[in-house]
């Protein structure tokens, strides 16, 4: 730990946290923003709800801004958790046209739900039966959950409780939004990797992320976590390997597309493995 302390740079930290805190600001819109739409529609009439952050979302949050928070979501949001924006983003427009397009508002939600079961809806069937291990029963609840209770989450609630409901949501994700920042945070690697090829009467390749290097040799921190010093005598052949930053705990895809790779990562072009990595 002291040695990662020492070599890793503050600028590849501050990149790493900039990246996950980039993943949060589009749910902190949005789910914020929701919740004043359903403050607003719970309320009753004549009778304006009490200003909060949440309501100062939904009535100051320009359209770009929502749109932009969308797109951006879209594309660096995992896809297992795309049902989770689409639900977000219906509630939020069928809670505002309520009042003024309420056929839209109802018609629109249950079609996009069955949309979203058709599509996802075979995947979290596999990820439920396939694997019994927790990512992947998540993996399921995330896919098929959305779609199921976008119909119901549609409407607003009963006044006398929207304040409690939004007070308690607002609470809710105000301790678990940090919660998921460090652990996209925490995950991601800050070091490069690289296969070293270790002379000598047992040659050996060795796999790990480099510590430093100087004209004496290499600091290595294998995979088991050991901190190995090779002189640079022994150092043969030396490969880069490709970025690691996303590994892959299932195997599930939709066609393609794995379900733990956002769109940017699925639209960049992927990095040959070499054989030494």
């Amino acid at each position: 730990m002291l040695l990662l302390l020492q070599y890793v740079s503050p600028l590849g930290l501050f990149t790493s946290l900039l990246g996950a805190v980039f993943w949060a600001l589009p749910a902190t819109l949005l789910i914020g923003r929701l919740l004043g739409l359903l403050l607003l529609a719970s309320a009753r009439p004549g009778e304006p709800p009490r200003m909060s952050a949440p309501l100062r979302l939904a009535t100051r949050a320009p359209g770009w801004l929502v749109a932009t928070a969308v797109l951006l979501a879209a594309l660096t949001w995992q896809l297992r958790f795309l049902p989770i924006l689409a639900m977000t983003a219906l509630l939020g427009f069928a809670l505002q046209e309520r009042g003024r397009r309420p056929v839209l508002a109802t018609i629109l939600p249950l079609a996009c739900a069955a949309a979203l079961t058709v599509v996802f809806g075979p995947v979290a069937v596999r990820a439920w039966h396939t694997d019994p291990m927790l990512e992947c029963r998540l993996t399921a609840v995330l896919l098929l959950l959305p779609p199921l209770v976008t119909p119901v989450l549609a409407g607003p609630v009963a006044a006398a409780f929207a304040g409690r409901v939004v007070r308690y949501l607002s609470a809710t994700l105000m301790v678990l939004l940090p919660v998921f920042v460090a652990a996209v945070f925490i995950r991601v690697p800050v070091l490069p990797t690289i296969a070293v090829q270790v002379l000598g009467p047992e040659p050996a390749t060795v796999h790990g992320s480099v510590l430093d290097i100087d004209e004496q040799g290499m600091v290595l921190l294998d995979v088991q976590g050991r901190v190995r010093f090779i002189s640079n005598d022994e150092v043969g052949a030396r490969t880069l390997c490709p970025d690691s930053s996303h590994v892959v705990t299932t195997n599930l895809a939709l066609d393609v597309w794995p379900v733990e790779y956002t769109a940017l990562e699925q639209l960049l072009p992927r990095a040959l493995t070499s054989d030494p990595c």
